[in-house]
């Protein structure tokens, strides 16, 4: 997975699309693949900011839940013992 790129970089970005370049040129100059250039460009048209999405999951799912232990347990051994069972075919 690749690493977001820092907030240098892309305030860089926004600053060379305000002066004309194209997203392509930019991306290359930068060393930032073409298709992120031209999500960038449409990005920075559209109004919207060029701020990291978060990454990673959602860790609240990852929860167990472990009933509680009364108070007057106590733990008991088994009195039976095992038996086998034979099965012929």
């Amino acid at each position: 997975m690749t690493k977001t790129l820092s907030k240098d970089i892309r305030s860089r970005f926004r600053h060379y699309i305000e002066e004309g370049w194209t997203a392509r040129a930019t991306g290359r100059a930068l060393k930032i693949s073409p298709a992120s250039a031209v999500r960038f460009r449409q990005a920075i048209l559209q109004g919207k900011g060029l701020d990291a999405k978060p990454r990673g999951g959602h860790l609240g799912s990852i929860s167990i839940k472990v009933p509680k232990v009364p108070q007057n347990w106590e733990p008991r051994l088994c009195s039976q013992k095992a038996t086998s069972v034979e099965i012929s075919a």
